[in-house]
């Protein structure tokens, strides 16, 4: 199918489809993500403090270590569809308006992001400017990473310890 056999109004709805979906697709996984891992730790808690078997929570926290780079792989690959369909979303929002007073008023997208580029370059802190979903997501997935290595550091300490 090419361009010129869809008009352009079925053509837009059918790349916004393409970005929501994707978009969808992403927090999906970032819940269900944040799902597992909770059950996961909130297991691991259980095991260490009624039956401390050590090897069990070692085996555990490497399995959501596994977990966590699968899914920041997913949300990885999530990340580069969104991006894609927002590409395509631009550069129809670029075609559509015909001067340039227009499309600095009426874009979405491209006004987004040029305004979100000022707000960082204004903001003397990280803590301070607005933050993508990509830097909440991988600062998530560090964090839950780290306390896992964290927590089999010390328990493969103590097991070396204990022997």
């Amino acid at each position: 199918m090419r361009i010129d056999d869809v008009e352009f109004s079925e053509w837009v709805k059918i790349c916004f489809a393409y970005f929501d979906s994707h978009s969808r697709q992403r927090f999906s996984f970032v819940n269900f993500y944040i799902i597992i891992s909770t059950a996961l730790l909130y297991s691991i808690s259980f095991i260490r403090g009624e039956n401390p078997i050590y090897w069990i929570v070692i085996i555990a926290h490497i399995f959501e270590l596994v977990i966590t780079f699968i899914f920041w792989r997913l949300e990885c690959r999530s990340k580069f569809l969104i991006d894609n369909s927002e590409r395509v979303l631009k550069n129809i929002e670029k075609s559509f308006f015909t001067d340039q007073a227009s499309r600095d008023e009426f874009s979405l997208y491209s006004h987004e992001e040029g305004e979100t580029g000022k707000q960082k370059n204004n903001r003397c802190c990280w803590v301070r400017h607005p933050v993508t979903y990509r830097e909440c997501f991988n600062l998530l997935f560090l964090c839950i990473a780290a306390y896992s290595i964290g927590v089999i550091i010390v328990v493969s300490c103590h097991l070396t310890c204990t022997f």
